[in-house]
């Protein structure tokens, strides 16, 4: 992706995470834009760099506005983007069928290691109540990835411009 579309797809990730997805949440569990961006980002293109980069200052910011510690979900963003990356290598990115573990991976570890650092953190956590949510969260999250994917995917298998020497170098 380029950074002129990174930077909006970020920020307006950004402004859907504390305001939109808490109002269509249910009993609590919504989605993450977030983190569906992020690993649909770095899964999909070739410069993963930028999507880690834009979802970890967007985890940053989200930690000071709406977070109790500063730097857990930029962390969790960072590790995340770092696991995908790794999973970039061994699944096709063409599959429609290799995004559903990617969201389950990916949904897991994220939530798996904030929780563990916030529990860490002294924040007090009932993991009985994040296995409960944990359904629900892949269920939101796989939905919002398969809908990123579709519109992404396009982008993503676009054949590349062409040179106007090429024709002469192909002989």
């Amino acid at each position: 992706m380029k950074w002129y579309t990174v930077i909006p797809a970020f920020v307006i990730a950004f402004i859907l995470q504390p305001t939109l997805c808490n109002i269509i949440s249910i009993k609590g569990i919504g989605p993450n834009p977030i983190l569906c961006l992020l690993l649909v980002g770095v899964f999909l293109y070739p410069r993963e760099n930028r999507c880690i980069t834009c979802a970890v200052v967007a985890g940053l910011l989200l930690d000071l506005t709406v977070g109790k510690y500063t730097g857990v979900y930029a962390l969790t963003l960072l590790l995340t983007g770092l696991m995908t990356v790794g999973y970039k290598h061994y699944f096709n990115y063409e599959s429609k069928l290799s995004v559903l573990p990617l969201a389950v991976i990916g949904t897991v570890v994220y939530y798996g290691v904030s929780t563990l650092i916030l529990f860490i953190g002294g924040m007090s956590m009932s993991f009985v109540r994040i296995l409960i949510s944990l359904p629900g969260l892949l269920a939101w999250n796989i939905v919002i990835m398969y809908a990123m994917y579709f519109i992404m995917i396009r982008k993503a298998t676009a054949r590349p411009r062409r040179s106007r020497y090429e024709r002469y170098e192909i002989i």
